[in-house]
């Protein structure tokens, strides 16, 4: 499959409790904000986050989705809107511009209609 500007790319998730639970353990992050009901019904949020980085995850899931073998080489992310325990998003990444092997991919996250992370990605492609 040639790849051409503005193909997209995607991937499905809905969070889990064992989803949090798992990506704290591999990840160190046990932070009160995502492990904790009683400490989050305390913050902003008034309720446990997602770790931004678990959401993050999905755009790597939807880069896994290209055809061939994909090198990530650039990530900038930015965390618009907390996700939460039970939420369905949809991670979408497209192609913005190709320069040999190099591609630039603008990323985003979405739980409905609202956008939860967005960002910019470049990857190898081989």
């Amino acid at each position: 499959m040639e790849l051409k500007i503005g193909d997209q790319f995607f991937s499905y998730k809905h969070v889990t409790e064992q989803d949090v639970e798992l990506f704290a353990d591999i990840s160190g992050d046990h932070n009160p904000l995502h492990m904790d009901a009683e400490f989050a019904s305390t913050t902003m949020f008034k309720q446990r986050i997602v770790h931004g980085m678990l959401t993050a995850s999905l755009i790597s899931t939807a880069l896994a989705s290209m055809p061939g073998t994909i090198i990530l080489t650039n990530i900038y992310l930015s965390f618009e809107k907390p996700v939460y325990i039970g939420d369905n998003l949809i991670a979408k990444v497209t192609i913005r511009k190709i320069e040999n092997s190099k591609l630039y991919l603008d990323a985003e996250v979405t739980k409905g209609t609202d956008r939860v992370l967005s960002g910019n990605v470049k990857i190898l492609k081989r």
